[in-house]
């Protein structure tokens, strides 16, 4: 069995609390549109795999790039008939 995951994690970006008194608005500066990095991995019992960094969105036709690319060649090397438990 393999488990895969994908995250999107934004640079640059900090969680702000700010105590506001009524009708003394502070005013912020943000970034409207923040670089991303988006990761993709996966694991199994045998181990940890690949990680794969890219700023595109993920889409079905990269995904299927991905898995041929990574994933797959893994199986190979990991699940491969003689290391079969």
């Amino acid at each position: 069995m393999i488990f895969t995951d994908e995250s999107t994690f934004y640079l640059n970006q900090k969680g702000k609390k700010v105590w506001q008194f009524p009708r003394k608005r502070k005013v912020f500066r943000s970034v409207k549109h923040p670089l991303k990095i988006n990761i993709w991995g996966y694991f199994s019992e045998k181990g940890f795999g690949k990680i794969i960094y890219f700023q595109n969105n993920l889409t079905s036709d990269f995904m299927i790039k991905i898995y041929e690319n990574s994933l797959l060649p893994s199986i190979d090397i990991y699940f491969d008939d003689d290391n079969i438990d």
